[in-house]
C-alpha cells in the first residue's frame, strides 16, 4: 500500500515546553505566566523559567529580567492541572547577584524570556506533591521577596503518565496581603512573622 507523509514546521505556541528541558539549565523560557507541556514517562521532569513582572498586575518583561526585579514583596500563586497524573512541583525563586551586570542580555528568537541566568542566584527550592489520585495542585501564598526576578518551576508525575499526559501551568503575582500567611512556613526558621 502506498501512502504519503506530509510534514510542516511551525513555531511552538508561546508557553509550550521546548525539549530538551529535563534539567534546570535547559529550562524552557516563558514570557507571560502560562505554560503547557506533556509528561511522557514517569521519569520525565519539565523545567520552565518564568520572568516575573516588576509588580502585581503588570506584564512580564519580554527580554532580560527587570533590573530591580519585583519592586515590593508579593505573593506567587501557582495552579497546575494535569489530567491523568498526580503532579509534583519544584519551585525556586531567582534574585539578582550583587554587582552582576544584567544589561544587554538578549531575548531568545522565539519571544521567550531571557535564558541567560548568570546574573541570577536561585534561592531554596520548595518541593510540593499533590495528594495521591489528585490531578491538580494549587499553591496560593508563596512569598516572593522584593527584587525577585525569575521563578524556575519543574513539573513531574508521581504515577506513570498514560499516552503523554498534557498539563497546564499557570502562575500569577498578587500583592502581599497584610497579615497573611506566606509559604514556606513549616518550621520555626520559616515562620510567617505577625
Amino acid at each position: 500500500a502506498r501512502y504519503e507523509l506530509l510534514l510542516t514546521e511551525k513555531p511552538a505556541a508561546i508557553g509550550s515546553e521546548l525539549e530538551p528541558n529535563n534539567v534546570p539549565e535547559q529550562a524552557t523560557p516563558v514570557t507571560g505566566l502560562l505554560a503547557t507541556g506533556a509528561l511522557m514517562t514517569r521519569r520525565d521532569e519539565d523545567y520552565f523559567l518564568f520572568t516575573l513582572p516588576a509588580g502585581p498586575g503588570l506584564a512580564a518583561a519580554k527580554k532580560a529580567p527587570a533590573l530591580g526585579g519585583l519592586r515590593a514583596p508579593a505573593i506567587l500563586r501557582v495552579e497546575l492541572s494535569s489530567p491523568g497524573v498526580t503532579p509534583t512541583l519544584r519551585i525556586a525563586i531567582g534574585s539578582g547577584v550583587e554587582g552582576a551586570e544584567e544589561s544587554g542580555v538578549p531575548a531568545p528568537s522565539d519571544g521567550g524570556a531571557a535564558s541567560d541566568t548568570s546574573a541570577v542566584s536561585f534561592g531554596p527550592v520548595l518541593d510540593v506533591a499533590a495528594e495521591k489520585g489528585a490531578q491538580e495542585l494549587k499553591l496560593r501564598n508563596l512569598g516572593l521577596p522584593k527584587g525577585a526576578k525569575l521563578v524556575r518551576v519543574s513539573v513531574a508525575a508521581l504515577n506513570h503518565p498514560k499516552d503523554g499526559s498534557r498539563y497546564q501551568l499557570k502562575l500569577s503575582v498578587d500583592p502581599e496581603p497584610e497579615g497573611g500567611e506566606r509559604e514556606p512556613n513549616n518550621d520555626c526558621a520559616t515562620a510567617t512573622p505577625i
